[in-house]
């Protein structure tokens, strides 16, 4: 993903285009702007016995072997936390070096631009309501059927795609395990929830100018153009002043 994203921003600056990018995931955003560490790739052999062990011996004892091995990391990762600590054992092993030390060696940040990040933070009732709406329009226009293609395709639900929320419990009304009813409320909650995390993961991100009147767009749109307006002519100052590899 950041290897293409950067590759269209360079097109957006050659055609002299401002880049507005548009976040609903944190982390993809973060490695576009901060980078993320260079860590080896993934090894599913050593993923699927390392699973087996936390099966047979409890969680804990993945923490444990962490403990011995990379104890920085282990005083950093929760030790029910499966997923981190699997892949921090990851890394120490195939790449024989803690996980810690390869944070510490720094990440590839964006370079030859300067960016500016905007919060949307609705009202909450306001938001469960448009989350609800808009699960409401993809059934209408469509969405169960785009999952019984993909089961009479042949895909499997425990494929990558079926983690996604709505498509398991849409499977499950399909192959009879719940009804559609039950499945429209647990989709709705689980977007529900999943909003709230973004909200929680983006309240922790530096330099953010937040936006709280969601209700009316015009009001929205006033608000963001008196964050953007001035910030984008003081860059645009700063930048003639500058080479030309170096403006924004």
């Amino acid at each position: 993903y950041r290897r293409q994203a950067i590759g269209v921003l360079e097109d957006l600056r050659r055609r002299g285009k401002l880049p507005i990018l548009t976040a609903g995931t944190g982390l993809y955003l973060r490695a576009l702007l901060e980078g993320l560490f260079e860590g080896p790739q993934r090894s599913e052999e050593l993923r699927a016995r390392l699973r087996g062990k936390a099966s047979r011996l409890g969680p804990g004892h993945l923490h444990r072997i962490l403990a011995r091995v990379d104890p920085e990391s282990a005083g950093r990762i929760a030790p029910r936390d499966e997923p981190k600590i699997i892949r921090a054992l990851e890394v120490r092993f195939v790449a024989g070096k803690p996980i810690s030390e390869l944070y510490r060696r720094g990440r590839p940040r964006l370079e030859g631009f300067a960016w500016m990040k905007l919060g949307l933070l609705p009202e909450r009732q306001a938001l469960y309501a448009r989350i609800e709406q808009r699960v409401d329009e993809m059934l209408a226009a469509g969405w169960l059927e785009e999952v019984r293609g993909l089961l009479q395709h042949g895909f499997a639900t425990g494929l990558k795609p079926f983690q996604f929320i709505g498509y398991r419990e849409l499977a499950d009304v399909l192959e009879g395990r719940q009804t559609r009813k039950e499945a429209v409320r647990l989709i709705k909650r689980k977007s529900r929830h999943y909003a709230k995390r973004q909200i929680t993961w983006f309240r922790k991100e530096t330099g953010v100018h937040w936006i709280h009147d969601f209700g009316n767009r015009p009001e929205v749109q006033r608000q963001a153009l008196e964050h953007v307006q001035p910030w984008v002519e003081s860059r645009r100052r700063e930048a003639s002043r500058l080479a030309p590899s170096e403006s924004i």
